[in-house]
């Protein structure tokens, strides 16, 4: 046998170990034993995850690279922060379970804090709006057992503006966990939370490893991004229509856009909006229409419609009938209204 080929099977009985179903602490204790070996194993299959999720989110990225913070979730050893460096980021913050894969990140140099966390049981050890990029390679999927909960706290941890970036297999094993995530992440961005950068399907993700995965196995990597709160570039008056949906809610988009909007309508023009209709939007959705009956007091527009749709985003994919409701507001600009804001361009 030769050495690669050998250095293959070793690698392979490990990362089967690693892919078998346990609790988290003993998942956590058997990364703790097999971080020794981890980056030679993980180079042996070719795990090209760390490079992939680090070339999509340079791809996009167009912010100050060494002032930017990037939080590397379920960091390991430090794979994804040294493919990063290489793209010019230079502050990473590592969270990870394992102890033993905290003390190799450590010595790696590249991270500024380490923090050892149970993802998806212990609260997300990172503030509010403090990060640039968040990004969570491998660690998300049907083996690892962290769950698809965990990108709201995600974006929670992110600035206005910053990125969401998460890999996961596309193998069997981890077909229903990646419908489960394209769900929640489709329900995010529905619900204005984040918005889609770009998906990338990877037909050699890595080295298969089970039975079921002869040659290389597919992979997806997920970017997203959390919309910002720059004003918005666009000309005065320039639009027949203009139109909002599902970002207008509660820690998202503010209800004084609305002037925005309307600013960017021809005379004449239509503005629509959406908006959830649930209990944890309730006083958004109140600010938001007063907002808009007192600009048609005003005179700047008159409303057109407005419709409440009972079946808007389903709450639970596995409760067929369990929809959530939201509510569409369609107005027009009077012929004669003024700007309502003074926005140098």
């Amino acid at each position: 046998m030769s050495a690669v080929n050998k250095a293959y099977e070793d690698a392979k009985e490990n990362v089967i170990s690693a892919l078998k179903g346990c609790t988290k602490k003993e998942k956590v204790a058997y990364y703790d034993t097999w971080a020794k070996t981890y980056d030679e194993d993980v180079l042996a299959v070719d795990y090209r995850a760390p490079s992939l999720a680090a070339n999509i989110i340079s791809s996009h990225f167009s912010g100050d690279r060494e002032s930017a913070v990037v939080l590397d979730l379920a960091c390991g050893t430090g794979l994804v922060a040294k493919q990063m460096k290489k793209h010019g980021f230079t502050k990473f913050v590592g969270v990870d379970g394992s102890e033993a894969m905290l003390k190799l990140a450590k010595e790696t140099g590249l991270y500024q804090e380490l923090k050892q966390s149970m993802l998806g049981e212990d609260p997300l050890p990172a503030q509010q709006d403090s990060c640039d990029v968040v990004v969570i390679v491998g660690a998300m999927s049907a083996y690892t057992k962290v769950p698809v909960s965990l990108v709201r706290d995600m974006c929670k941890a992110l600035k206005p503006g910053g990125y969401i970036c998460i890999a996961t297999r596309d193998a069997p094993g981890n077909k229903e966990f990646k419908a489960a995530l394209e769900y929640e992440l489709k329900q995010d961005e529905a619900e204005g939370l984040i918005t889609c950068a770009e998906v990338n399907h990877v037909k050699e993700y890595e080295l298969g490893v089970l039975e079921e995965e002869p040659g290389y196995i597919s992979g997806l990597v997920y970017l997203y991004f959390l919309l910002g709160e720059e004003p918005l570039s666009v000309h005065w008056g320039l639009f027949d229509v203009v139109v909002i949906v599902g970002a207008l809610t509660i820690g998202h988009v503010p209800v004084n856009v609305v002037r925005e909007l309307f600013d960017f309508a021809k005379p004449g023009g239509y503005i629509c909006m959406t908006t959830r209709d649930s209990c944890d939007n309730a006083e958004f959705k109140h600010a938001l229409e007063n907002e808009l009956k007192q600009m048609e007091e005003e005179g700047l527009w008159t409303c057109v419609e407005v419709t409440k749709e009972k079946e808007w985003i389903k709450v639970k994919p596995e409760q067929r009938y369990n929809y959530m409701t939201g509510i569409v507001y369609l107005y027009k600009k009077n012929q004669n209204a003024a700007q309502c804001l003074t926005i140098d361009m």
